[in-house]
């Protein structure tokens, strides 16, 4: 800022700036910089926060429309595929069998409702393992499952950071669990 004296006449001389005018414009012109930054970035905000819910919402309604018999068939192949040949030419698992396992030890209750649309034995290590997999299941599955196991002398293990849908439980001898998604359960059941 440059200031210069003006003397009047009978008087002391007074300071004046005269970059005053100049000092005001740029101070307005940054609060409308501001302004503009601010309303910026609130915008961007929203448009994330959009983007963010709207993805929420595809991925919800994927997950929601993923079918139990489409995870069987993944599950199926995949296991077919990788596990086929336990290294001595014997099979894994066989998925060819959709009734309960006759060998299936008896500690573990079979499930009254649904319908088993795959099975599987294998032997992996010299323990023996089991799967069954269910349709059809009723919603309360989980909870008679539980008290069935219970009543059978199983141990529930905490499995609740998996939610409702998941039992993990053993005995003496065996590993069992169970995952149910929508209507359908895999069962696994391994020596220990």
């Amino acid at each position: 800022m440059e200031k210069t004296e003006k003397k009047e006449s009978g008087s002391a001389p007074k300071t004046e700036t005269k970059s005053t005018a100049s000092a005001t414009a740029s101070s307005g012109q940054g609060k409308k910089i501001l302004i503009i930054v601010l309303v910026l970035l609130v915008v961007c905000a929203v448009v994330c926060g959009i983007v963010f819910l709207a993805s929420g919402a595809v991925l919800q309604n994927a997950v929601n429309n993923v079918s139990p018999d489409l995870i069987t068939n993944q599950i199926e192949d995949r296991l077919n595929d990788e596990l086929a040949d336990n290294g001595n030419g014997e099979d894994f698992f066989d998925f060819t069998n959709p009734t309960w396992p006759s060998d299936m030890p008896a500690s573990v209750p079979q499930i009254a409702s649904g319908t088993i649309t795959s099975t599987a034995k294998g032997t992996a290590d010299g323990k023996a393992t089991w799967t069954v997999i269910y349709t059809d299941l009723a919603s309360d599955v989980m909870a008679q499952y539980r008290t069935q196991l219970t009543a059978k002398g199983w141990t529930m293990e905490d499995s609740s950071f998996l939610g409702d849908a998941w039992i993990i439980a053993t005995n003496s001898t065996l590993e069992l669990s169970a995952l149910q998604i929508e209507n359908g359960m895999t069962l696994s059941v391994v020596e220990k």
